[in-house]
C-alpha cells in the first residue's frame, strides 16, 4: 500500500496564482475603464465646442462608462465590505 504525499504547498501556490491573476484583471479593468473615461471626455469636449461628433455616439458612450463605473464602485464597496468583515474576526 503506497501513501501519496500531501501536496499543501502546491495548493498555497495555486492559491496566491488566483489572487494574482484576479488582481491583474481588477487592474486591467481599472485601466480600462479610465481610458474610457477620458476618451469620453474628450468627445464630450469636442461636442460642446461644436466639432464634428453626433450626440447619438456621445450619449452612447457616456452610458457604457456610467455601467462601467457603476460595476467598479460595486466592486470596491464589495471588497471593502469583505476587508471590514475579516477586520471583525476574533482571533
Amino acid at each position: 500500500m503506497s501513501i501519496e504525499a500531501i501536496s499543501s504547498i502546491d495548493a498555497i501556490n495555486v492559491r496566491a496564482e488566483l489572487r494574482t491573476e484576479t488582481a491583474l484583471d481588477f487592474s486591467s479593468y481599472l485601466g480600462e475603464t479610465n481610458n474610457q473615461l477620458n476618451k469620453v471626455d474628450e468627445m464630450v469636449q469636442q461636442y460642446l465646442a461644436g466639432g464634428d461628433v453626433p450626440v447619438h455616439k456621445v450619449m452612447t458612450e457616456l452610458s457604457s462608462t456610467k455601467a462601467k463605473m457603476q460595476l467598479l464602485v460595486e466592486t470596491r464597496n464589495r471588497l471593502l465590505e469583505g476587508f471590514n468583515e475579516v477586520m471583525r474576526m476574533q482571533v
